[in-house]
Order: structure tokens, then sequence, then C-alpha cells
């Protein structure tokens, strides 16, 4: 099984799964395109953002996702939904294309390997407790 993908997650999901999340390609919002992962998430548990970017892949996808490191982020935990995981990256949904996200990761000092074994442990940003936020960040769910 790829390693992307835990027990729970089965081919029929993964096919689902792309086809739920072709139809937000080219959206231009990363907060809509966010909450179009945090449903595909809630509804394909065994998938996680390793599984995702593959799936944008495999369907021409110009939308990247990119795991940043959370150091330095005080007012939010990386998490995917359903689990109480923390995890060490969270996600940058970069819309723009190929070229913008290669720009993104040479800028933060990784390659698209690196990034991609990250996005195994990547989260999307989650307000922390008592947390109270006028305007939400890239990929952000409640």
């Amino acid at each position: 099984m790829p390693e992307y993908l835990n027990e729970s997650c089965s081919p029929l999901d993964i096919n689902q799964a792309a086809i739920y999340l072709s139809q937000f390609d080219g959206a231009d919002d990363s907060n809509f395109f966010g909450q179009a992962l945090v449903a595909a998430c809630r509804t394909f548990p065994g998938l996680n953002l390793q599984g995702v970017e593959n799936i944008l892949r495999q369907i021409g996808s110009d939308t990247y996702l990119i795991g940043y490191s959370m150091e330095g982020v005080n007012k939010y935990d990386a998490r995917l939904p359903g689990t109480y995981q923390l995890f060490p990256f969270y996600a940058w949904i970069e819309l723009n294309g190929q070229q913008a996200a290669f720009d993104r990761l040479k800028r933060a000092g990784i390659n698209p390997d690196i990034n991609f074994q990250r996005l195994s442990v990547t989260g999307l940003l989650v307000p922390k407790p008592g947390i109270q936020l006028l305007k939400p960040p890239n990929a952000v769910y409640s």
C-alpha cells in the first residue's frame, strides 16, 4: 500500500477523493480550497496531505501543498480533521501553479522530495484553544 495511506483508506476512497478534489481544482481562494481539504480529510480519514498532494499531481492540478515548519507559529496548531495528533508542519496552499510552488520551496530552502516527505506529517492550521482571530490564515479549519 502506498506510504501516504493508512490501512483504513481503500483504493476506492482514493478514487472518490480524487473526484471530489477535482471539483475544486482551479480555485482562486486558498481558504476555499482549505475548506475542501477539511471536507476531504473528514470524508476519507485514511488520507493525509501527502496523499492529497499525490492526487493533485495525478489530476494535473495547478494547486500544490507545501509543508512549512510550525516553528515560531504561536497561535495555531497543525492538525487534520478528526485527529488529536499535532503535526510539526502546516500546509501552505499554493494556487498559482508549479513554478510558483517551486519558487516558494526554494525560498523555504527545501526541495520537492523533502516537501513530499514532510506532507506525511503536515496538518492544517487550527487556532489554539482560547485564541480568537479576526482573519483566518491560509488553510485553517475549525
